[in-house]
């Protein structure tokens, strides 16, 4: 029988209950908090490494994008490996190969 995952709490539940204290922390600790709507046509760019919660309040259509360049490619190698362990598994030596194969074509 499956092991049955806890999702946690529903996202308008988190957005009530725990955004507030997560915010709180934040700005107890120094970090600037940003809050706002999107609108229609916005575009919102998030910096790497930047924590973010989104709560869509109509139907949307998002499009993410995870861009590993050059200039964060050992960060986004180290938190691969930290935070997605069995992914790092599949991705790292698919990414090695790759850049095998760029260094013999330099």
């Amino acid at each position: 029988m499956a092991q049955e995952l806890d999702r946690g709490p529903c996202p308008l539940e988190w957005f009530a209950r725990c955004a507030p204290q997560a915010i709180a922390s934040a700005l107890k600790a120094g970090y600037k908090v940003y809050d706002f709507i999107a609108r229609p046509g916005d575009v919102v760019y998030i910096p790497s490494g930047w924590w973010h919660a989104v709560l869509n309040l109509t139907d949307t259509i998002a499009v993410t994008q995870n861009f590993v360049s050059d200039a964060n490619l050992e960060d986004a190698r180290a938190a691969c490996i930290v935070e997605e362990p069995e992914l790092a598994g599949l991705w790292l030596p698919a990414l090695d190969m790759a850049l095998s194969r760029r260094r013999d074509k330099i």
